[in-house]
Formats: structure tokens, sequence, C-alpha cells
């Protein structure tokens, strides 16, 4: 998956069930420094069981990212959105 305008998007489909991304720094720690770095990004790839239960996660908040939400209302975000267990791959694509 390669990030476009509108989120997350499909480059190459595949067949073994993993799914390459190339994270940027908004995926890491809260408390990172490099949290809103533009050149801080490298690639990360997710076996099948991760791609269904964390790869959700890192669509989420890059969902809320580009929706413009500052860092402290992206945490509130992701809490409220893991609270509801809204947090599935259905709900996260456009």
């Amino acid at each position: 998956m390669v990030l476009g305008r509108h989120g997350y998007e499909t480059a190459v489909e595949g067949t073994n069930g993993f799914v390459c991304v190339v994270e940027r720094a908004w995926t890491g720690a809260f408390d990172s420094p490099e949290f809103w770095n533009p050149k801080n990004r490298g690639p990360l790839c997710y076996n099948a069981p991760a791609a269904r239960t964390v790869l959700p996660i890192t669509l989420m908040r890059t969902k809320f990212v580009l929706a413009g939400q500052s860092k402290d209302e992206i945490h509130k975000s992701m809490k409220a959105a893991l609270r509801k267990r809204s947090c599935r791959p259905s709900s996260l694509t456009r």
C-alpha cells in the first residue's frame, strides 16, 4: 500500500495475506519528536493476522491525520474508536 491523496491505496494486490505499506512518522509514539516529520517514512510488512488486527489502526490514524486533526485530537479519536470497537478494515477505507 502507498499513501495517496485520500489515504492508503493498494499499489499491488498480493496472494499470500501479507500487506506491505510505507508508513509515516505519525504511526509512531505520540510523544515522539519525529511525529510530524514528513521525511520520516519506512517500509513495513504485516503478516495476515497483523493485517487484520494492526493495519486497521494504522489506516485509522492516517485517516485522522489527513482530516487535519492535531496530535491531541488524533489521540482522543483513536481512544474513542478503540472503545467503540470501530477499528475494522471496512470502516477505514474510502
